[in-house]
C-alpha cells in the first residue's frame, strides 16, 4: 500500500480487468526497473525453488526486469531441493 501510495508507478498483476489489459500490465511487469517476488522455498546453499502456474514469476525472475528482489520469511528455508520441491 505504502508503494502504491507514493510517486513510484506500480503494476500488480491483480489490477486487470479483462484478457487485453493483462496482456499490456504483463509486457510493463517484465520491463519493470524493480520486480518485487517471493520464492516457494529456498534452500540451505542458497538455491530457489520457484514452481510457477503459468510463468510469469518466473520469466521475470530470469529476464527481463532489472532488479529482482526476492522477499520470503524463514518458513521458505528447506535443507534441499527435494524438501523444497514436497513444500511446494
Amino acid at each position: 500500500d505504502e508503494l502504491k501510495n507514493s510517486d513510484y508507478i506500480t503494476y500488480d498483476r491483480h489490477d486487470a480487468k479483462t484478457p487485453e489489459e493483462s496482456t499490456v500490465l504483463y509486457s510493463k511487469i517484465v520491463m519493470t526497473d524493480y520486480f518485487f517476488m517471493s520464492s516457494n522455498a529456498i534452500t540451505l546453499d542458497g538455491q530457489l525453488i520457484n514452481i510457477d502456474g503459468i510463468g510469469n514469476r518466473v520469466a521475470c525472475l530470469i529476464t527481463g526486469p532489472k532488479n529482482v528482489i526476492i522477499i520470503a520469511g524463514m518458513n521458505k528455508i528447506v535443507t534441499d531441493v527435494p524438501t523444497g520441491i514436497e513444500r511446494v
